[in-house]
């Protein structure tokens, strides 16, 4: 099955930048959003601790390494990882439990926050049990939102879904959420498919912007043929929502040539700070192995961002920010057969014109590849927080890598574990933001055990 990505990033609105930081500083010390249970993390499953009986609801979670969810050996635990900040900066977040008790069908997404009572992550809460589905990277296949105004939160998520007499089809799932992920209701597939197996849906974002909900996602051969070729054989294409929930308007990303063929890749979302949406992702060439990003708003035509100067990208992968109403765009992209980079950078001030993409240094030889997440703080200032894949052990931080810059022209790269304290964390999943205070907040799946054996979900917060 070919294998469609996504990366689910959603760029809050400034809202503590326009309040001001003595405010900001007054709402970081209010109560837990929900005063819900916590839990201390024990067991892949977590144990529960109280979130209530007046306790001063002002932990914020510790800066550093922490353990959300302890690695299990059952199954592969914290997969797809994304996170998203509720008032407070606190991460909320979800993953994938893939296999448990070694059974595939038993693949179940979950989803856990900081409660500030508690002090510690509440317990992990089945959002939906949701089959057997690929784990291939670089591919994401669990999306988060969250809207400040309205204290909502939003799940898209992958799953296999049966129709009696047909062969299982990968849907596209939708959930919603008015108690801060305590309980999730609306379960709703957004993806328009038949039964079979040959319109694969795949790799959902989804934003919450205006009370409206906005889910993108890559799906094969539903509707996607080029106007020009009426013996189209197969074809893959983005298709974009937007609705209040229950209900939603569609409309597939295409230019003047009909829809825009998706290749092998990534999908992402972000919103700026007028509330707008926007996408990015790949389109494969007809022949040959150029692979080009592409940018699109809702309306407007595609445009191209960066290409692979016909140079052949097998999994690339991108993540989209804004920078106020300024898009940024990081990818897994290389245009060169020897490339001494694994990310480029490009950027833009309206969208329509963007400037050639500046190649991100690597610290030492040690590479990435897959996985990437960017995010932009009130100043400008830029984080691309990436997987390391490999390397000869010359670098001089641990993972995953953070890569840095002021200016989105110099770019210095270290890592989190900036003195190596973790063997072999990688960062398979990350995804990424910055607090009102600018400070990157990251999460992930990995263990900081020494036994590699399992994985779980590990959160990493900027001193």
């Amino acid at each position: 099955m070919t294998s469609i990505t996504t990366i689910s990033r959603l760029l809050r609105p400034r809202f503590f930048a326009a309040l001001g930081l003595s405010v900001a500083a007054a709402l970081a010390a209010c109560s837990d959003p929900a005063s819900t249970s916590g839990t201390s993390s024990t067991s892949g499953a977590s144990s529960s601790t109280s979130g209530g009986g007046g306790a001063t609801c002002d932990k914020a979670p510790p800066s550093g390494f922490t353990t959300v969810v302890a690695p299990s050996t059952d199954g592969t635990l914290g997969i797809d990882t994304a996170v998203v900040a509720d008032e407070n900066d606190d991460p909320m977040i979800a993953y994938q439990w893939n296999s448990p008790g070694n059974n595939q069908d038993q693949t179940a997404v979950y989803f856990t926050r900081w409660d500030r009572c508690a002090g510690a992550f509440t317990t992990p809460v089945k959002v939906d049990v949701v089959g057997g589905v690929s784990t291939n990277g670089p591919t994401r296949r669990v999306a988060l939102a969250y809207d400040l105004a309205t204290k909502k939160l939003a799940i898209a998520y992958e799953e296999i879904f049966q129709v009696t007499g047909y062969n299982a089809s990968n849907g596209i799932f939708l959930q919603t959420s008015a108690d801060l992920g305590a309980t999730w209701t609306g379960k709703l597939q957004v993806s328009e498919q038949k039964p079979g197996d040959i319109e694969q849906a795949r790799g959902p974002v989804v934003a919450l912007t205006g009370g409206k909900i906005q889910i993108a996602y890559a799906q094969d051969n539903h509707a996607c043929c080029l106007l020009a070729d009426p013996n189209c054989g197969g074809c893959a294409a983005v298709w974009y929502l937007e609705g209040d929930g229950a209900t939603f308007t569609r409309a597939m990303v295409s230019d003047a040539a009909g829809p825009v063929q998706v290749s092998g890749s990534t999908v992402s979302i972000a919103v700026d700070s007028a509330g707008k949406p926007a996408l990015a992702f790949f389109q494969g060439p007809a022949t040959g192995y150029n692979t080009t990003a592409i940018y699109w708003r809702p309306g407007s035509a595609p445009v191209k961002v960066m290409d692979s100067n016909d140079i052949q990208n097998d999994d690339p992968s991108l993540s989209l920010a804004f920078d106020g109403t300024r898009p940024r765009l990081a990818a897994h992209l290389v245009a060169e057969t020897s490339a001494p980079y694994d990310l480029r950078v490009a950027t833009s001030t309206d969208g329509l014109t963007w400037a050639a993409p500046v190649q991100l240094p690597r610290d030492g030889s040690s590479f990435t590849a897959w996985y990437q997440s960017l995010a932009i703080d009130s100043k400008g200032n830029a984080a691309v927080s990436a997987y390391i894949n490999g390397g000869s052990g010359d670098n001089a931080c641990g993972d995953p890598r953070i890569i840095r810059s002021s200016d989105l022209k110099t770019w210095a790269a270290c890592g989190a574990d900036a003195d190596k304290k973790y063997a072999d964390l990688g960062g398979k999943y990350v995804d990424s933001y910055f607090t009102h205070e600018n400070k990157l907040t990251m999460a992930f799946d990995g263990t900081l055990g020494g036994d590699q054996s399992g994985s779980g979900v590990v959160l990493w917060r900027e001193p």
